[in-house]
């Protein structure tokens, strides 16, 4: 399984976009993923807080900000309903969620497997350790 953290979704059949316990769909009582430019959109504008995409399954998975507002002609629906409504796309769709979920609790790098680290900064960020040793705190403590 590759989890590849890329905008790129060219040729992906089903791109999901979450916020918490939510799932955006085009249709109201059925779920029909948006389609590609939306995608890009919520990344231009600094809305993801992860996204991935796993290219054997078919599927790219995105975690935006709670902030973040419904597009027009799109909706928010509750992933339960997904669930309760026995969707096909149910059990890819819980995979994506559960592999943010993961990323988002471990603050695991998969490129370089190794979890994030903690620089030292004033403000608490995570950088992956491939490159940590280029961050230097600013102003010089």
């Amino acid at each position: 399984m590759s989890m590849i953290t890329t905008a790129q979704v060219d040729g992906l059949s089903h791109l999901f976009i979450f916020r918490t316990n939510q799932i955006l769909t085009l249709k109201q009582d059925i779920l029909v993923p948006p389609p590609s430019e939306i995608y890009y959109k919520f990344l231009d504008f600094q809305l993801a807080t992860d996204w991935f995409c796993e290219p054997e399954q078919g599927y790219a998975a995105m975690l935006l900000e709670e902030t973040a507002t419904e597009p027009a002609g799109c909706h928010w629906v509750f992933i339960r309903e997904v669930f309760f409504a026995r969707h096909e796309l149910a059990p890819l769709v819980a995979r994506a969620l559960a592999l943010l979920n993961w990323r988002k609790r471990s603050r695991f790098v998969v490129s370089v497997a190794a979890s994030y680290m903690t620089p030292p900064m004033r403000r608490p960020v995570f950088v992956c350790p491939a490159v940590m040793s280029t961050i230097r705190a600013f102003p010089p403590p």
